[in-house]
């Protein structure tokens, strides 16, 4: 660890030597004393520090993760330093540490998040120094490794995190030559990558969090210097790769005039949390932690870390109530530390939930085998009715499957949010299955299952303004494996919301192409004709005489999915007997209709 630790400093005097570096203050910012940097949130509760149980091997310019599912979140804790394939859990329920499978390759200062249900690593160092360009993949379920698809570039010291169901931004990072200041943007379904809009400077060794839309890298060190900027990139959502960066107020003490060795992870409604790191080359640890909002540029101090350190193990999960729990494992502080840290506190407390609406659909729709199923629901909302909170509940699935059932929600061009994976051979639920609103999450158990689930992802971005929440909600539920049978028989929304006047109207979809008897029949001069569509087709409703000319076409258009209903004038016909036929697609139906004047 000291060999290694003295190369990483022998980097930065050579940095020194050739580009006259130096450990003042960033001469790039405004070195007066920071005043006016700290909000209040008000209602918000005050977090502290607790001690969890240490970690059995010293993790130390590594990699890290943090997966969550139900009531428990785990920390991922990958390599050390000097590099290893050691790879350590924390379980935060249990309060205990294990040893899982070990990684394929021996790196360090990789970068590490955790998206679904795997855990990436992307670059590092060898134990050479080598900067690596390879990405490993760690499945936490079956607690396996595999090859993911390279980076375009070789570098360590960069940063991850993940972005909606399917991204993954990696920024900043080091060759052993160059800095970097193009991010990339991985896309885990394809194996591919994009440069994205390039950071306002060169980075390594910074903290990087997302929120919301939101990407925010703080501090690091470039091939001279080390900062404590602040730079905040807003993701274009047209396209991923575009990123609109500023630069805010640079990060408060004890992390000035510079901070390096650093993590920022994601602190919920208040934005992105700032922990432990270095203020010069050197490796003393600083004791640090505070909370910066993109939208205040503001950054609020937080209670102190019960020990100073650098380049720990860090992750953030969110739990029931809003809690919130940031955890710091190991580190280096002029030592190897072992100890893990747990900074805890209730973000923005949701005020009461208002009116609610429950749509339900009762459906008998075929799971098809090894591809995706979809439903919806149409929402219409009142007047100004501003859409509070959204849950998701799948009440009955009759299911042989093999665990590989996925359920996603998506809402117009707000992207698809996992729901959940559930299952095992030969499940039936019956009754609540996933409930995005359960309070007393059961984990998955043996068939037949019945028990509620929280989401993997927090639903938050599907709650919208006024009119926005207007429009069709998708349940897609995919299937991965073949030789499954099964059918969705029931799911449903529960909306919260405020209206100024009235609520929330509701037209659920039908579930198949119908063309009703018009009313009244016979009629006088006038009639409803009523027809539904489970899709959007092109539709035409034309009425015929006895001889089968066409005397009237009534639609003749594209219609969205839906109950319709037509009226049909016939002042200015005779009376006698009329048809009327409906064609959508390949749906055609035809009725008799009797005029009595």
């Amino acid at each position: 660890m000291k060999n290694r630790l003295l190369f990483f400093f022998s980097v930065i005097v050579v940095f020194a030597v050739v580009l006259g570096f130096y450990y003042g203050g960033d001469n790039r910012n405004d070195s007066a004393p920071l005043t006016g940097n700290t909000v209040t949130v008000e209602g918000d509760m005050v977090g502290g520090w607790s001690a969890g149980a240490n970690i059995p091997s010293s993790h130390t310019f590594g990699a890290a993760g943090t997966f969550v599912r139900n009531d428990t979140a785990w920390l991922f804790c990958y390599s050390n330093s000097p590099a290893s394939t050691l790879l350590q859990r924390y379980n935060s329920r249990t309060n205990t540490w294990s040893t899982m499978a070990p990684a394929p390759n021996t790196l360090d200062r990789a970068a590490g998040v955790v998206l679904g249900d795997t855990l990436y690593i992307f670059g590092g160092a060898n134990a050479s120094s080598v900067y690596q360009s390879s990405v490993m993949r760690y499945h936490i379920p079956s607690n396996t490794w595999s090859a993911g698809n390279p980076m375009p570039v070789a570098k360590g010291w960069g940063k991850a995190v993940a972005y909606q169901d399917s991204l993954i931004f990696i920024a900043g990072g080091y060759d052993g030559t160059n800095v970097a200041n193009t991010p990339l943007l991985y896309n885990r379904i394809t194996g591919q990558y994009r440069n994205c809009t390039n950071m306002p400077g060169t980075r390594f060794g910074g903290g990087f969090a997302v929120t919301g839309d939101t990407l925010v890298y703080i501090g690091g060190a470039d091939a001279t210097l080390l900062y404590n900027q602040t730079y905040v990139g807003v993701i274009s959502q047209s396209n991923r790769s575009t990123i609109t960066w500023t630069t805010g107020i640079p990060a408060p003490a004890p992390f000035s005039p510079a901070i390096f060795r650093t993590d920022a992870m994601n602190w919920g409604c208040r934005g992105v949390i700032l922990v432990h790191g270095s203020t010069t080359t050197a490796f003393t640890g600083v004791n640090g932690c505070a909370v910066y909002s993109p939208g205040a540029n503001t950054y609020t101090p937080q209670a102190n870390m019960l020990t100073g350190a650098l380049y720990a193990g860090v992750g953030s999960a969110r739990f029931t109530g809003n809690i919130y729990r940031l955890f710091v494992a190991g580190g280096y502080n002029n030592a190897y530390l072992t100890n893990t840290q747990i900074f805890t506190d209730t973000l923005c407390p949701a005020p009461p939930p208002g009116p609610q609406t429950t749509i339900c659909r009762s459906v008998n729709l075929p799971i098809i085998d090894n591809a995706w199923t979809r439903d919806s629901i149409q929402v219409t909302l009142g007047s100004g009715c501003v859409i509070t909170d959204v849950n998701v509940r799948i009440d009955t699935v009759i299911h042989t499957w093999d665990s590989d059932l996925s359920f996603y929600l998506n809402k117009g061009a707000v992207s698809s949010l996992i729901i959940d994976n559930v299952g095992s051979s030969g499940d039936n639920f019956i009754g609540t299955v996933l409930n995005d609103s359960a309070s007393t999450p059961i984990a998955s158990g043996t068939a037949p299952f019945t028990g509620q689930f929280r989401p993997s992802n927090p639903l938050a971005p599907f709650n919208f303004g006024a009119g926005q929440g207007d429009g069709y909600w998708r349940l897609s539920i995919s299937d991965t494996a073949n030789g499954d049978t099964g059918s969705l028989r029931r799911w449903c929304l529960v909306i919260s919301y405020n209206c100024p006047v009235g609520g929330i109207q509701t037209v659920e979809i039908p579930n198949y192409y119908s063309l009703s008897q018009n009313y009244p029949n016979p009629f006088n001069p006038s009639t409803s004709i009523k027809f539904t569509m489970p899709q959007g087709d092109n539709v035409k409703l034309v009425i015929f005489d006895i001889l089968g000319r066409e005397v009237k076409t009534l639609v003749n258009e594209f219609r969205n999915s839906g109950t319709y209903e037509v009226n049909f004038d016939a002042s200015l016909l005779a009376s006698g007997v009329y048809f009327y036929r409906l064609e959508a697609g390949e749906f055609t139906d035809t009725k008799r209709m009797l005029l009595v004047k």
